[in-house]
């Protein structure tokens, strides 16, 4: 229950921010948007996900595209 608590304070934290919160970030495109999904759920069930992993459980999202988008939210701090 902890870690769902934590997950939800973080993300009534990202809310509350202006463009540059993770909420933002994440609702660019569908993409972003499932990626935020697939990452949310390995967080609750503590599976941990490689970047190889997400650029291949991105529904209809190319390889490449895929890096880009996990490297810009790498940048912005929203994963590590």
């Amino acid at each position: 229950m902890d870690k769902e608590k934590t997950l939800l304070d973080f993300w009534e934290d990202q809310v509350k921010k202006s463009h540059t919160s993770s909420n933002y970030f994440f609702r660019k495109s569908p993409s972003h948007y499932h990626l935020m999904l697939l990452v949310m759920h390995a967080y609750k069930i503590n599976e941990k996900l490689s970047v190889e992993e997400l650029k291949t459980r991105l529904f209809k999202t190319s390889r490449p595209k895929a890096a880009l988008i996990i490297n810009e939210a790498c940048i912005k701090g929203f994963f590590f």
